[in-house]
């Protein structure tokens, strides 16, 4: 449609340059740009600049247009201005991002909010509470301004800032706003200030939504107040409101941080009855709870909600495919934790097995647990120091010191020779495979 325009403006340029963009069409907004200087006879503006820059993350592209943004005058103009600095942040270039943004001798809100949000978005949280320092003696922050600073105080745990950002949104009064109220609650959930939080949840009324009532039951549950999260859970669903998987995964995923297996489990098994899908961290953090506590049983009952098995190895090993029921694929972090789960409860085979089937580089937990599970390594092997410096560096490995210099006072109480070397994976995993063997075959005898 553009080629066929009698006539051609920058106007016209910019809205096809804009819905090239819009669309994921960068190379073809890029050629439309070069058109400028080639074929077209048409000066670009600020908004030309603005236009190719939209969803760019492509630092080469990006400052070849910041350089004719600078060519053609409008480098400070502060539409133009905002987009090459929304683009350093995108390509995380806060350098880059922060000179531009000093430059800018006029700022308003909008460039405000999108140097904010970039920065949070690169974790710079400190810089953020400065800059909103600066943005008040100049603009009027906006709810879109307090939703970013709130969530990097959250971030910092800073809630002397918080509240301070806090009374600036009274005196505003803009406590009501769902977004703006919502923040509140989660940064002072964060900050473990569950009583402020809890006040701030009240005082919004009717306006709350079902985010808001996450973000409270998220604090509770990081706060230990399982009992009021439990009402609140409650509450929720006597208010007419319906929990979404957010909302089951804060109950699951609080109770197994709090090793409170049975009330996690609970929820577990109503999520799955309305339905509602469990999110991969709600597994991870079940099979957590499963693992510390060595309860087997429960561990087995969570795959036998979501896994399927394609070749059943024995009735406790799960496959690499979760119920199509639900939509996931396990991660290599759950699989880890399955092994682990059995190693713990004494399940050498069934964790052997899975070793063997779906996880060719086991971390270093796993090693470990396989080993301290594979039986009284000193009656295993009573001459060999193989076993125990292998467990002594996979401990280290872990950050497990006391664990590692226990296992070194053995091997220097029992006058072994050190050998270097074995600390490497590929020799743990083998020697671990054929220790397991043996200790299962063993057990069989």
């Amino acid at each position: 449609m553009f080629d066929e325009m009698p006539q051609r403006n920058i106007a016209s340029v910019n809205a096809s340059i804009s819905g090239f963009c819009q669309n994921g069409c960068h190379v073809e907004a890029f050629r439309m740009f070069g058109l400028l200087f080639s074929g077209l006879t048409i000066r670009p503006d600020s908004v030309t600049i603005a236009s190719v820059l939209s969803g760019c993350e492509n630092i080469n592209h990006g400052v070849q247009m910041h350089c004719w943004g600078i060519k053609i005058g409008v480098e400070m103009d502060i539409y133009a201005a905002t987009s090459i600095l929304t683009m350093y942040l995108s390509c995380a270039d806060c350098v880059s991002a922060t000179r531009l943004f000093e430059s800018v001798e006029y700022k308003n809100v909008v460039c405000y909010n999108a140097f904010i949000s970039g920065l949070l978005q690169n974790g710079v949280e400190e810089v953020v509470l400065d800059v909103f320092k600066q943005m008040l003696l100049d603009e009027e922050p906006n709810e879109v301004t307090l939703i970013s600073v709130i969530s990097g105080t959250a971030n910092l745990k800073n809630v002397k800032f918080g509240r301070q950002v806090h009374g600036f949104i009274v005196k505003i009064e803009l406590q009501s706003h769902t977004m703006v109220g919502t923040a509140l609650v989660d940064m002072y959930s964060k900050c473990s200030f569950w009583l402020c939080a809890y006040g701030v949840f009240k005082e919004m009324g009717d306006n709350r939504n079902l985010i808001t009532w996450n973000s409270m039951i998220t604090g509770m549950m990081l706060s230990e107040q399982t009992e009021k999260a439990v009402e609140l859970f409650v509450q929720l669903e006597s208010e007419g409101l319906k929990p979404d998987s957010a909302t089951w995964n804060s109950m699951i995923i609080g109770f197994s941080l709090l090793q409170k297996e049975a009330e996690a489990f609970m929820f577990f098994r109503k999520m799955l009855s309305v339905s509602v899908v469990p999110s991969p961290k709600s597994i991870t953090s079940l099979l957590t709870a499963c693992s510390s506590l060595s309860s087997l049983r429960r561990g087995q009952e969570i795959h036998g909600y979501i896994f399927r098995t394609e070749k059943i190895i024995d009735e406790f090993v799960v496959t690499a495919i979760i119920d199509i029921d639900f939509g996931l694929t396990p991660t290599l972090k759950q699989l880890n934790m399955m092994v682990d789960l059995l190693a713990r409860s004494g399940q050498l085979d069934e964790a052997r097995e899975l070793l063997l089937q779906f996880i060719p580089e086991p971390s270093a937990s796993v090693f470990a647990s396989l080993l301290a599970a594979s039986g009284q390594l000193s009656e295993l092997e009573p001459k060999n120091p193989v076993p125990f410096v292998i467990l002594s560096n996979l401990y280290a490995r872990q950050g497990r010191s006391n664990d590692a210099e226990r296992i070194r006072k053995t091997i220097d109480e029992r006058g072994f020779e050190k050998l270097p070397g074995y600390g490497t994976v590929g020799v743990t995993y083998l020697y671990m495979l054929k220790l397991i063997e043996r200790t299962t075959i063993g057990s069989y005898a």
